[in-house]
């Protein structure tokens, strides 16, 4: 009987505590990012497959949004029709088939649940452990004592709530303002046809740049590293990532003029 009423209450007192703070880093991310990089983290993949899910989520509400703009439409469809000119001044291109690719950009900005989520759980993944590889290799430098990579995945994945709120924001402004370049970034310096350049100054906006702050502070703290040390962990991968999305945009440049 003492050994029955003694293993209950260890029960039931753990389950809620790892549950609380399994998730609570999601909210308090916001303010509190060196604080959670003290936190011990006993199941990191949950951590994942949740920030997996929100950034799924907030591409599907995205697209939603933009599927019902006319003026978000409109602009899509040009800038994607426009591509589809070029590569028809190509004499090997089959000129047959130019009215099927235009029906095919126009099926596009329909708006999919199913598509949209597929293609969410796809990029939030390919996010989550392509950049958590860039911050490991990054804080690295800085440390011979580097963390855990799945802990700094966590990590990571607890600021997706900040990436969430920001594209739902932003999304909300965009819709409300019929045009992808009303939005907290600076998108609105792109030409009207350039979707590369729209999409590398989109990402020049305060919650991209919260997002990384707070994710260089809490793998900071979390390493044992000044907090200014992981201001600059965050910023190297920022402007690699820049850096790779304007090699992109000049190569598409030279594909399609």
């Amino acid at each position: 009987m003492d050994e029955i009423t003694t293993n209950e209450p260890e029960s039931n007192d753990n389950v809620p505590e790892e549950q609380a703070s399994l998730f609570s880093g999601f909210i308090d991310i916001f303010s509190a990012p060196w604080e959670i990089g003290r936190r011990a983290i006993r199941s990191p993949l949950k951590v994942v497959l949740f920030a997996i899910l929100l950034e799924a989520l907030s591409i599907t509400a995205v697209s939603y949004f933009y599927s019902t703009s006319p003026g978000i439409r409109k602009e899509s469809y040009q800038m994607q029709a426009k591509m589809i000119d070029k590569m028809a001044q190509s004499p090997n291109f089959p000129k047959e088939k130019l009215p099927e690719q235009y029906e095919n950009i126009e099926k596009q900005l329909d708006f999919n649940p199913t598509r949209s989520l597929g293609m969410g759980i796809l990029t939030g993944g390919a996010v989550i452990f392509g950049l958590g590889f860039l911050l490991w290799i990054s804080h690295r430098i800085f440390t011979s004592d580097p963390i855990n990579y799945m802990h700094l995945l966590a990590l990571l994945s607890y600021a997706t709530s900040i990436s969430f709120v920001g594209n739902i924001i932003g999304a909300l402004m965009q819709f409300f303002g019929d045009s992808m370049r009303i939005a907290p970034g600076l998108g609105f310096l792109a030409p009207a046809d350039d979707v590369g350049l729209l999409s590398l100054l989109s990402r020049i906006n305060i919650f991209t740049i919260w997002y990384y702050a707070a994710v260089g502070i809490a793998i900071a703290s979390a390493a044992a590293l000044p907090k200014n040390t992981g201001i600059i962990i965050s910023g190297i991968v920022y402007t690699f990532t820049m850096l790779v999305l304007w090699g992109i945009m000049q190569l598409m440049s030279m594909i399609f003029g």
